[in-house]
């Protein structure tokens, strides 16, 4: 049986999809008849293929695409390449990272759950305190704009609308 290995397609430094590939040779492109499909307008349709030597060692080749297949790590432009560990290949816009069987996957982060911080709108009793100090901030500048005279139906209005639009939005 042939030795198995793992294609990671990368986001950035983090693995975005896994694809296990037992037999070879495997393809990998957009169409429908690949082992690896790519949801990337850049690569084409037949991008790739992935075959093994008569000596055992695996080859990536480039089957004609038209945007090309690149190494990562130094960038180059390449027709074919031996597969070694980590291998990073670029096709489009999707980075191809080659893994064998072995290789060693880090332990689990554990961390606590935290709680989200309070909002302080969020408590039951912030709104009300808004709107009694709103009223009391709208009744003071309506009384101290009349300072002189108090016109006791004006002032009424003034306490009892912001008291009345806060009822209705209620």
């Amino acid at each position: 049986m042939d030795e198995m290995i793992f294609l990671e397609v990368l986001e950035g430094d983090s693995v975005h999809e896994r694809h296990r590939l037992e037999r070879f040779p495997a393809t990998i492109g957009r169409a429908y008849s690949n082992d690896v499909i790519l949801d990337d307008p850049k690569v084409s349709p037949e991008h790739l293929r992935i075959e093994r030597r008569e000596d055992g060692a695996l080859m990536v080749r480039d089957v004609g695409s038209h945007n090309g297949t690149w190494r990562v790590d130094p960038w180059a432009r390449l027709a074919e390449l031996e597969l070694a560990p980590d291998t990073r290949v670029a096709v489009g816009d999707t980075v191809l990272r080659f893994r064998r069987r072995d290789h060693a996957v880090p332990g689990t982060v554990i961390t606590a759950p935290v709680a989200p911080k309070e909002r302080v709108f969020e408590h039951a009793r912030a709104f009300p305190v808004a709107m009694l100090a709103l009223l009391f901030v709208s009744s003071l500048e309506t009384h101290l704009g009349n300072y002189g005279r108090t016109d006791w139906g004006e002032l009424t209005v003034a306490v009892v609308t912001p008291l009345t639009l806060t009822l209705l939005w209620a």
